[in-house]
């Protein structure tokens, strides 16, 4: 009898604590998240003196986040883009403060202002410069589970530096933890 007693305690303490493991929301943006991006596509270095540079590479970057509401975010954001062509190799890195607005449940927009370094060197001759710079997004972020998202999008990119600027656009795909 009492080996009953003392089982029905666990389980019944089994039984609320997982009640528990859903009280923000099955596939709710609320709350911290993290999210890991790959975007693909085409990064161009314009100098203020006429010539420029163009190279398709990739861009790794990482978010941290809250979820303020179900369909809006706020996060911070960076990536570095890595590119090659023409025997000049470019390296731009940023750090973007973002606002994210789902449209409907899976649809979302976003756009974000920071500060970027960039790196240009070609035939052992380097040059860094930094600035500010804003990026623009859209895309589909798709649960596939509780707690992860994949999104699928595109993104632009720009850093306005003293003497060039940079941009890149390109296609985005990344998970989303939250």
């Amino acid at each position: 009898m009492i080996k009953r007693a003392w089982m029905g305690v666990l389980l019944a303490g089994v039984l609320a604590g997982a009640g528990h493991a859903f009280m923000d929301g099955y596939q709710d943006r609320k709350g911290v998240y993290f999210g890991f991006d790959a975007a693909g596509g085409n990064g161009k270095a314009e100098s203020n003196g006429g010539g420029d540079t163009s190279a398709l590479g990739v861009m790794p970057s990482a978010r941290l986040g809250i979820g303020t509401e179900g369909d809006l975010a706020l996060d911070l954001e960076g990536g570095v883009f890595f590119g090659s062509d023409d025997g000049v190799d470019q390296t731009h890195t940023g750090l973007y403060a973002n606002v994210q607005k789902f449209l409907n449940k899976n649809i979302y927009v976003r756009g974000g202002l920071g500060f970027g370094v960039g790196k240009l060197e070609s035939m052992g001759v380097s040059d860094s410069e930094n600035g500010i710079g804003f990026q623009l997004g859209f895309g589909i972020e798709t649960f596939l589970s509780a707690e992860n998202a994949l999104r699928l999008g595109a993104v632009y990119r720009s850093h306005d530096y003293d003497d060039s600027d940079f941009s890149f656009l390109g296609l985005v795909a990344g998970l989303t933890f939250y």
